[in-house]
């Protein structure tokens, strides 16, 4: 529980203000804020960022810490689509991350 709180407050400073974060299962979890069309490439830096963010090394009672993660990305109009769709377009993404054993944020669907 620790590491989850140490590892959620280390990502939070790189997420947009309006981001809403939760915990789907386990080990997964969701991050879900709102673009303009135009910011588009935004969610690939962002994502980017908290990758390289969680598996950095943490410290946690005197011991070093490290954990692996994957990253599954989907994006569409919020008109389009439903949260729990998306929600499940986004865990498509990341099984496939998970199955290439992919070190970077995997896009899986995108609908514009």
């Amino acid at each position: 529980d620790e590491l989850l709180r140490t590892v959620g407050a280390a990502v939070q400073p790189l997420l947009p203000p309006d981001a809403i974060t939760a915990r789907l299962n386990g080990d997964e979890f969701a991050i879900v804020f709102p673009l303009a069309r135009h910011e588009t490439g935004s969610v690939e830096e962002i994502s980017t960022r908290v990758l390289r963010r969680v598996t950095a090394p943490f410290e946690l009672g005197g011991r070093m810490l490290q954990v692996g993660s994957y990253v599954g990305i989907a994006s569409a109009q919020a008109c389009d689509i439903a949260l729990p769709d998306l929600l499940r377009r986004a865990d498509i993404a990341l099984e496939r991350a998970r199955s290439a054993r992919a070190a970077r944020p995997t896009t899986g669907w995108r609908r514009h």
